[in-house]
């Protein structure tokens, strides 16, 4: 995770993610979840977990809840889940 592109989220506990199965968590999301840095998470359908290493504030959205993923982790699982349940992956792309 690019530490410069997350600096204004506010990192108030842990580090950032520095490994595919690794992810930063909003500390609303943290506190609703009853989760904790430490803590292991799974997206439904998906085959990889990973380890919640840091929590971070969102200013001008404190109810938020948002995970933040090392770069190219998440969505490679995410279409590959979406493949295997028949789904159309195209979509995911950015545009």
């Amino acid at each position: 995770m690019n530490k410069s592109t997350t600096s204004s989220w506010g990192l108030t506990g842990g580090r950032y993610a520095s490994a595919p199965a690794e992810v930063i968590a909003v500390n609303a999301f943290l506190k609703r979840s009853g989760l904790h840095i430490g803590s292991d998470v799974k997206g439904y359908g998906l085959a990889t977990s990973y380890r919640i290493v840091g929590a971070y504030d969102l200013p001008s959205k404190l109810d938020f809840d948002q995970l933040a993923f090392h770069p190219g982790a998440f969505i490679h699982q995410y279409d590959a889940a979406r493949k295997a349940a028949g789904a159309d992956v195209t979509d995911t792309k950015p545009t």
